[in-house]
């Protein structure tokens, strides 16, 4: 009987005894492939981002900073650098200045302080300015802004522009075509009248400036000063190409400021 208690004892403990070394030899070799299994997925992670990420740019003498931009290389694309002697007319007298179509192309122009000067801006500007000129002939293209005359004496012009301003102006006679009423300031013996030359370039140019022809309030003038002899308005008689000389006008009509026979006299 003692036998007997002490066999199954012995087997029981022989039963425990293999149990526990099976779970624990499962146990290890569970947590091993786990381990094993972890690092295989964050090695396989780390691989395809290595193939993702871009490659670094190689460093050449082509792409290399030179001295003059500062050590910052040029974006592509880059807009060239405009010159502002490119945009202005200063301090001329007795000359003929043209600026064909294209010259411009919608930036803001200046002229000043010339004297018996031919000058024509035959292209679309952003806004004029004209100060201190005297006894000269100014053609001034399609602006999408404004004109703005001031201290001019003795002058012809030739204006198409969303509004006109003129101050201490004397004895000027205009041909205008104008988005909005013309303004008159400080000024005597302004000759207005309507704007009805054709040149080459002048439907582009109308809608580089966003004008129409057809808008044009030439004769609505408004006077800060009002008093007679301010102004006055002419008739259809008093032509654009009538206030230009020949040869001028030749340069208009062709567009690119050479002069010469032109189809669209």
């Amino acid at each position: 009987m003692l036998e007997c208690f002490n066999g199954c004892c012995r087997s029981k403990h022989n039963s425990a005894s293999k149990y526990v070394t099976e779970n624990a030899n499962s146990f290890e070799n569970t947590k091993q492939n786990r381990i094993s299994k972890y690092f295989s997925v964050l090695f396989k992670k780390r691989s395809k981002r290595a193939r993702r990420k871009p490659q670094k740019e190689s460093f050449t003498s082509q792409n290399a900073p030179t001295q003059a931009s500062g050590g910052i290389r040029e974006l592509p694309n880059q807009r060239p650098r405009l010159d502002p002697k490119d945009f202005q007319i200063v301090g001329c007298k007795g000359e003929v200045k043209v600026k064909a179509s294209g010259t411009i192309k919608g930036q803001a122009f200046m002229i000043d302080d010339c004297e018996e000067c031919d000058i024509f801006l035959v292209d679309h500007c952003a806004q004029v300015t004209v100060d201190n000129c005297r006894r000269c002939r100014l053609f001034i293209g399609p602006t999408e802004a404004s004109v703005f005359l001031r201290d001019c004496t003795d002058c012809d012009v030739v204006v198409l522009c969303r509004q006109l301003r003129t101050r201490d102006c004397h004895r000027c006679q205009l041909s205008l075509l104008c988005r909005t009423r013309p303004i008159v300031e400080s000024s005597t013996s302004i000759t207005i009248s309507c704007f009805d030359l054709n040149y080459k370039h002048f439907a582009a140019h109308m809608a580089g400036a966003k004008l129409s022809a057809l808008t044009n309030f030439w004769s609505f003038v408004y006077d800060f000063t009002p008093r007679p002899g301010n102004f006055q308005l002419t008739s259809g008689a008093a032509l654009a190409k009538d206030r230009l000389r020949a040869r001028q006008r030749q340069a208009i009509m062709r567009g690119d400021g050479k002069g010469g026979d032109s189809d669209y006299m």
